[in-house]
């Protein structure tokens, strides 16, 4: 029992050469996960939001120009994120809150990972 022990704590005293590469490549993994996920999240919300705006605020979806998830993406985004941002009506205002912060998120997790990656090619 006692020799498990020493030998357990020589091993802990031991470095692996690149184990902080290897770790950091494994998070980098994960990474790319998480940002495939939101993604696809992003994806579906905004087809979501289109969906719904066209429906029940059409007056508001014609005024920027029927944006649709392939098409008209500049439209969409001046709604989301512009000026015509106050055109969005009550009951679809949480659901735009939550595609800009995603969309934040996205895109921070983007900076990170390409960080990451750098760190790992250099």
């Amino acid at each position: 029992m006692e020799n498990n022990i020493e030998n357990i704590q020589m091993i802990r005293a031991v470095r692996v050469p690149g184990a902080e590469i290897i770790q950091l490549a494994n998070y980098a993994q994960y990474g790319f996960i998480v940002l495939l996920f939101c993604l696809l999240l992003f994806m579906v919300l905004v087809s979501l939001f289109i969906k719904q705006l066209k429906t029940d605020a059409q007056d508001v979806w014609l005024s920027v120009g029927s944006p649709t998830l392939l098409k008209n993406n500049s439209a969409l985004l001046s709604l989301l994120f512009g000026k015509n941002s106050k055109k969005i009506p009550k009951h679809l205002s949480k659901k735009a809150m939550l595609i800009r912060c995603l969309s934040y998120f996205i895109l921070l997790l983007i900076i990170v990972l390409i960080i990451v990656t750098y760190k790992l090619a250099s």
